[in-house]
């Protein structure tokens, strides 16, 4: 690949002596300046130089995307937005921007995009898709066909744009971004408790919030400091400005529309009418109608300067979920709990179309900047409908289903992801892609293993039955039928010949693999089996039950050795340390006891955790315990002191699922809203 210097060097002789020495300096100031912002103007500064400009932008889009993604982002945006007819040869070449705080934590690699929070079209046929992970740009051509241009990494519970700026709200906090230049601008410490909803002012001055702390509040961008708008208020889960900047509209829990005076922070109207819980607002371009959609059925659009409804929306047996004017502001679309899309003709206040999905709960609407296509999402895939036709043009599964188990291969190159709608997912780790996916099973995934030799993956299900996977080939090698009711783990032996399971039927099952053959079925727990080990010389077995025991058993001979009490709740997770020596238990007491396995009691009792833990794993070297719980974090416990040395939180995806890479420099987690993430634990502090 070409340096910024020989892209340069090539087209010089068809260049002006002013022009090139106007692109020296700019060339010069790119690779002799390091401060971004130095960068970013001369990189802004390529447009005026015409097509030789253009030429060194999309070689900065080539070159960049590691050494400086902000670089490569706005270098991205000038071509974009000046050489339509070479977008598509970038799309080769995505910008992606990670949180700095994520960096800095470590978590800088993400597998999957999470579920859907909201859509927005945006100029120049681009698509932004907001996930629980963050932002995707996509680019929309005309066929209705999607290519993902660039990505924020960043965690999202809400988020607004506008123009150039996006607001994005995770937990109690707000992180402003330049769409321009992909560059993260500030953090805001918004809320006491977690932000429902956010909105832009239309002149990008101001960002208004309202959260579960039951207030209301609008942010001054240039000084981060807020005004009270609204305290001790129910829930608010609805919030928009006027296009013209004169009103901020609230809504929510308590069936009332609020719209307030910017300029005098003065409550003007309190419009009353519906019945339950209002979930969306929308503004026509002219700001006259304000629209509000609710549970209660309906939608009502209220005329903004006579504070009075000006027409209900009735949509019988189907709550609303959100809604879009059209750009003409004649037609409005709207989503809702019968998961169809209805079209209403404002004006005569009757809907006029009905298109049934089969999306499994449309929560998002909106129209196309063209005015004849409607985009939705569900929580995991986007469509696109020809209204004219009622026909969906184009479909993008943008999300995992909700994961429920991961684990790495033997070699660590191999993660693979078992989900609620029965599919396993293999990635490739080194290159952040999904590299196969393995159907087969009926209903979800409770548990995957690999096989030591690393050729094996298999995989527990809710539908009773047990599936050997081929690694390579991606073949169902073999199905273990005999549980009667869902398999809830698996486990192979070290030597690979035997594998073990347990089942909500209270059993534990020795299965021997080269057969397929059952040859033992173990009995004595009173309750669901949750969770099963070998130990490392495979001499033990060891089994979790929700019967609050931990049993210890010689698989050889199938004879009970051992029951572990002392938990008061069910266990979710057992493991033996790598030298065997130790053997720990975790589940719904908060708890994790950490047993000599050839001693006479407890070794160690750590506490730390504030809600359930779902599965805890020694590292490679045995000197640290992780463990998932669902108070939102991950504890990394020194094994010898039994005291928290690492503690990694996300509030807005709930970590599920936990597994230590091979090398134990990095661990994978996993969420229940669709998201993995790979964690640096050499940057972990």
């Amino acid at each position: 690949m070409k340096t910024i210097t020989e892209e340069t060097t090539i087209f010089q002789s068809q260049t002006t002596p002013h022009r090139i020495s106007s692109l020296s300096m700019i060339v010069s100031q790119l690779r002799n300046t390091q401060n971004l912002d130095g960068r970013l103007r001369a990189t802004n500064m390529l447009f005026r130089e015409g097509l030789e400009g253009l030429k060194i932008a999309a070689q900065l889009v080539k070159e960049n995307s590691e050494k400086s993604p902000e670089l490569q982002w706005t270098a991205r945006k000038i071509f974009w937005d000046n050489c339509a007819s070479k977008r598509k040869s970038l799309l080769k070449f995505p910008s992606r921007v990670v949180l700095p705080g994520l960096i800095e934590r470590g978590g800088n690699k993400r597998l999957g995009h999470g579920f859907i929070v909201g859509i927005e079209p945006l100029p120049n046929n681009l698509l932004l898709v907001a996930t629980v992970s963050g932002i995707n740009l996509y680019y929309y051509q005309n066929n209705s066909q999607l290519y993902l241009a660039s990505e924020i990494d960043c965690p999202l519970s809400a988020f607004a744009v506008r123009g150039n700026i996006l607001a994005i709200a995770a937990y109690k906090d707000i992180f402003i971004w330049d769409l321009n230049t992909g560059r993260f601008l500030s953090r805001i410490q918004a809320h006491s408790d977690s932000i429902n909803t956010i909105a832009i002012s239309p002149n990008r001055k101001y960002v208004a919030t309202a959260g579960w702390d039951e207030t209301v509040r609008v942010w001054k961008l240039s000084t981060k400091s807020a005004i009270l708008l609204q305290s001790n208020c129910l829930v608010v889960e609805a919030i928009a400005f006027s296009p013209d900047g004169k009103f901020l509209a609230t809504a929510g829990w308590d069936e009332t529309v609020r719209v307030w005076d910017i300029a005098t922070k003065e409550l003007i109207h309190k419009l009353t009418g519906h019945e339950n819980r209002i979930v969306t607002l929308k503004f026509t371009k002219d700001s006259s109608l304000l629209a509000s959609g609710s549970w209660d059925e309906t939608v009502r659009v209220w005329d903004i300067e006579k504070g009075a409804i000006s027409h209900t929306l009735k949509s019988p047996c189907n709550k609303v979920y959100d809604l879009c004017f059209s750009p003409d502001c004649h037609s409005m679309a709207t989503v809702g709990s019968d998961n169809s899309i209805r079209l209403w003709d404002i004006r005569a206040g009757k809907q006029v179309l009905t298109i049934n999905s089969c999306a499994s709960f449309l929560s998002t609407v909106v129209f196309a900047s063209c005015g004849k296509k409607i985009i939705c999402a569900d929580q995991e895939t986007l469509y696109i409908w020809d209204i004219a036709l009622a026909i969906p043009e184009k479909s993008l599964r943008e999300s995992l289903n909700r994961i429920e188990s991961i684990c790495y291969s033997p070699n660590g190159k191999i993660l693979a992801s078992g989900s609620w709608d029965g599919t396993i997912r293999l990635w490739d780790v080194s290159h952040s892609k999904e590299s196969r996916i393995l159907k087969g099973h009926s209903n979800l995934i409770n548990e995957l293993t690999f096989s030591h030799n690393g050729k094996i993956l298999a995989s527990a299900g809710e539908d009773q039955v047990i599936r050997l996977w081929n690694i390579n080939s991606g073949k169902n090698i073999l199905t273990l039928v005999g549980h009667n009711d869902a398999v809830k783990c698996v486990a192979f032996s070290p030597n690979d010949q035997i594998l073990a399971s347990g089942s909500r039927h209270k059993t534990l099952i020795l299965w021997e693999l080269l057969t397929g053959r059952k040859i033992a079925e173990l009995l004595g727990h009173r309750d669901l089996v949750t969770s099963v080990a070998f130990s490392p010389d495979g001499k033990l077995l060891a089994s979790g039950s929700s019967d609050r025991t931990m049993r210890l058993w010689n698989p050889c001979t199938r004879r009970l050795l051992r029951v572990f009490t002392g938990h008061i709740h069910d266990l979710q997770s057992i493991a033996f340390s790598p030298d065997g020596k130790l053997l720990a238990s975790a589940g719904g007491d908060k708890s994790i006891r950490i047993w000599d396995v050839f001693g006479v009691g407890l070794s160690r009792l750590l506490l730390g955790h504030t809600s359930i833990i779902h599965k805890i794993a020694f590292s490679p070297d045995g000197k640290l315990l992780a463990s998932v719980s669902a108070d939102h974090t991950i504890h990394f416990w020194d094994v010898v002191s039994g005291q928290t040395v690492k503690t990694i939180r996300s509030d807005v995806n709930p970590f599920n699922s936990i597994a230590f890479a091979p090398n134990g420099k990095t661990l994978a987690s996993s969420s229940k809203h669709g998201v993995i993430r790979i964690w640096d634990l050499t940057k972990l502090n």
